[in-house]
Parts: C-alpha cells; structure tokens; sequence
C-alpha cells in the first residue's frame, strides 16, 4: 500500500484515472453468471494496451525530405561552420596549412585543405577549410603544375 500512495503523491491525476480505467476493465471483464471470462489472445492483449494506432493522426510531425535538406538545412549549416571559423580565425596571427588527397568509400578522389593554429588558450587548433573533388592523377608533375 506505500508503493501506492507513493505513486498517487507525484502523479494524482495519473493515478486516479489508471485507477479508474483497471475497475472499468474488471467490472466489464466480469460476467453476471460469475463464470470466468474466456482469455484473450496475445495478440488482442497488446492490441488493447497500445497507446494509439499506427495509422492514427495523432502525431503530426512529418519527416522532411531530401530536398530540404539539400536545399535548406545543409546550406544552413555550412554558412553557420563557415562564419563560426571565420570569427576563430580573425585574431590568428601566425598559421600552417596542410593538404592531403584521399578517396572515399565509393573511391573518388578529393583534396582537402586543413589550416592549424595556436587559440588564445595556447591550445593547438586544427580545421578544415576546404575539400574539393580531385579527378586528375596524384603524379608529382600534376600536383606542382597546379589549376
């Protein structure tokens, strides 16, 4: 019985209608001959316990599409990544940079530019700038003779 009241204390409106629905379910369970009421099947068990329907309208959230985005939320977020570095780098007096040319899962070529620094917290930053598809071979003579 403590458990019970513990219950009633945090959710009393809570508690009073699940109260409420379990003596609704036995006095419609129970038969008037005082038989006992045939099982359910497993099946018609989790029915009556699901909290809605899968096909109800009652979540309205729909899941945006690729067109959003690649036409809203990934341009959002790159010009947020871009300003965010833009402001890091403005007091940056001294930098390196490194390129690296590596390939994706699906073997494409890309060139990456990352700029290093030190922070005002004398702690060593490191970002990416920019990558770019990178068709041509990764010869040395290519790589010096540039765009």
């Amino acid at each position: 019985m403590e458990e019970v009241k513990e219950q009633d204390e945090y959710h009393p409106s809570d508690h009073t209608e699940s109260m409420k629905m379990r003596a609704d379910a036995t006095l419609s369970t129970s038969t008037s001959s005082g038989a006992v009421p045939k099982q359910k099947s497993i099946l018609s068990s989790f029915v009556a316990i699901t909290p809605y329907e899968k096909c109800s309208k009652r979540s309205k959230y729909v899941l945006p599409g690729r067109k959003y985005f690649s036409k809203t939320a990934l341009p959002q977020l790159y010009e947020e990544c871009r300003g965010k570095l833009e402001n890091n780098l403005r007091n940056v007096r001294y930098f390196a940079t490194t390129t690296d040319i590596w390939s994706s899962r699906t073997s494409e070529p890309y060139m990456s530019l990352t700029i290093h620094y030190i922070d005002e917290e004398w702690a060593l930053q490191s970002r990416c700038s920019q990558t770019a598809f990178y068709p041509d071979n990764h010869t040395a003579k290519i790589l010096t003779a540039g765009p």
